[in-house]
């Protein structure tokens, strides 16, 4: 059976790369695609596909990503997440043990070769997040 994905990125942050991006997974899988700055309208535009997709990919970074982000998996919990992102710090509040232990996400480091989304895709690890331990917030004594 053909993977669906959903494919997330920002109105803004949507580029030549991004389109580029879309049709390389189009090539491989079914792929929907919901292009908004507004995480009520990715909300609502995911509300009416959610039962069609197996993998969700988003940048969190794009603007209201982690809003969106947190939305979309308090709708669908149990739904593969693919989180692309500039940093290891975690994107749930609670910190990386909480999102391990609750949600079936996993975190890409941009810049993310098609190869490795393509994997990462076809072969969703349960494991999850592999910067576990790594991504929570540095606390005030780091900081300058």
């Amino acid at each position: 059976m053909e993977k669906r994905v959903l494919f997330i990125n920002s109105g803004r942050g949507f580029n030549e790369d991004m389109e580029l991006v879309r049709r390389l997974l189009s090539k491989r899988f079914k792929v929907e695609t919901i292009i908004s700055d507004s995480c009520e309208s990715i909300v609502e535009g995911f509300q009416k596909i959610k039962d069609r997709i197996d993998t969700l990919v988003i940048d969190h970074h794009m603007n209201e990503g982690i809003k969106a982000l947190n939305n979309l998996i308090a709708l669908a919990p149990e739904l593969k997440v693919i989180v692309l992102s500039n940093s290891v710090y975690c994107s749930d509040e609670n910190g990386c043990g909480h999102c391990k232990e609750n949600y079936n996400k996993m975190r890409l480091l941009k810049p993310v070769s098609k190869k490795t989304l393509i994997s990462a895709i076809e072969a969703f690890h349960s494991d999850r997040c592999e910067y576990d331990g790594e991504c929570e917030l540095p606390t005030k004594s780091f900081l300058f």
